[in-house]
């Protein structure tokens, strides 16, 4: 009995280890969740993800943020802080036909991009450089590493060209993506990726308005003045800015940023930096339904998409910690049972002896 209470419970420790560190691990490995460690351990890292039927173009991002500069001096006067913050803007145009070296062609995934998108992220350049304000105009673009493979046969592309939609482009770099597992079962049936900057693409092909493709993505770093104070400042930009965003019909008109999946959203806003925690985990478990990989009407970037699976995985990992607390919760009620009933039948033989020894003392 003993043998099986103890095994019994080593069962229930290790699962609960293997939960723990599973679950610490698996943390560590989203590494576009942590972005806002290149900058300030007391920023905040948000994301804002926009519907395609909203139509958001330049202006609005323009809008939003003048709207957080002037929040931010305002506020920051108060505190007696010098406030400096980090944004970037991003959306997919759809597939593009690009043709390499020897008249190689490959179908790529068109990103078109803002001057700050790269720091943004945590890729890997294996070649040349990425996009910044210096390449404004020069019509560069970088190419993901899969990209480069198909059409160049090697990752060694900056300075070679490329062309697509009639528009020779110098390759500017080659980078790498994440290579967590949950960002290679996101892309590993997707195209590979093109980037250009977004300005470049409108000169170049003479975009007016709302012809412009629609910007679904944006993410910002923000500085901490309070606790809670950077994800409530993006909650009122967005309520002040959201007033001159052009609506296509048939979009319901409140404006929701619940982190659920609702047809009826314009935005979906994310804190980025405690999505992991407890609490988040938990709540997954009781409604996955709200945290499921999007790529329609509120489209989710890649890194997002990773996200939302790590998230899935953790969840199920922080299972094998509560079966095995269950586990070793039960092996202790178990042991105590039984430990109980070996000190009752322990107690019982005592009784009995020195019942016999009062017995014998008195006829003596």
């Amino acid at each position: 009995m003993k043998r099986r209470i103890w095994i019994f419970g080593l069962i229930g420790i290790i699962l609960m280890l293997i939960g723990i560190f599973s679950v610490q691990y698996a943390r560590t490995i989203q590494s576009d969740q942590r972005i806002v460690e290149r900058w300030d351990e007391n920023a905040v890292q948000i994301s804002v993800y926009f519907s395609f039927n909203l139509n958001l173009h330049i202006d609005g991002i323009a809008a939003i943020e003048d709207a957080i500069t002037s929040n931010y001096k305002n506020d920051a006067a108060e505190e007696g802080e010098n406030i400096a913050w980090y944004g970037a803007y991003s959306c997919e145009v759809g597939s593009v036909s690009a043709i390499g070296t020897k008249s190689v062609s490959s179908s790529l995934t068109l990103h078109l991009v803002s001057e700050n998108y790269f720091p943004m992220h945590a890729y890997t350049i294996l070649s040349g450089n990425d996009l910044s304000e210096a390449d404004t105009s020069s019509g560069r673009v970088v190419l993901d590493e899969a990209a480069a493979w198909n059409l160049f046969g090697s990752v060694n592309a900056a300075g070679m060209t490329v062309t697509f939609d009639n528009r020779i482009c110098e390759v500017a770099g080659v980078i790498r993506l994440p290579d967590d597992f949950a960002t290679k079962q996101v892309i590993e049936d997707s195209q590979p990726g093109i980037y250009m900057l977004y300005g470049d693409y409108l000169s170049s092909y003479n975009f007016i308005g709302e012809t412009e493709p629609a910007i679904t993505t944006y993410e910002v770093v923000l500085p901490e003045l309070l606790e809670g104070y950077a994800y409530s400042l993006m909650e009122k930009v967005l309520e002040e800015t959201s007033s001159n965003w052009s609506v296509s019909d048939g979009l319901a008109d409140g404006n929701t940023v619940e982190q659920s999946d609702n047809s009826n959203q314009q935005y979906l806003l994310i804190q980025n930096i405690n999505r992991f925690s407890f609490s988040n985990i938990w709540d997954y478990l009781f409604y996955h339904e709200n945290y499921i990989v999007r790529t329609n009407d509120i489209p989710y970037s890649t890194s997002e998409n990773a996200a939302r699976i790590l998230l899935h995985r953790i969840a199920m990992l922080m299972l094998f910690t509560f079966l095995g607390i269950m586990i070793l919760f039960v092996a202790v009620i178990w042991g105590v049972i039984s430990m109980r009933k070996q000190i009752q039948a322990r107690w019982k033989v005592i009784g009995t002896l020195l019942r016999k020894k009062k017995k014998i003392f008195f006829n003596f």
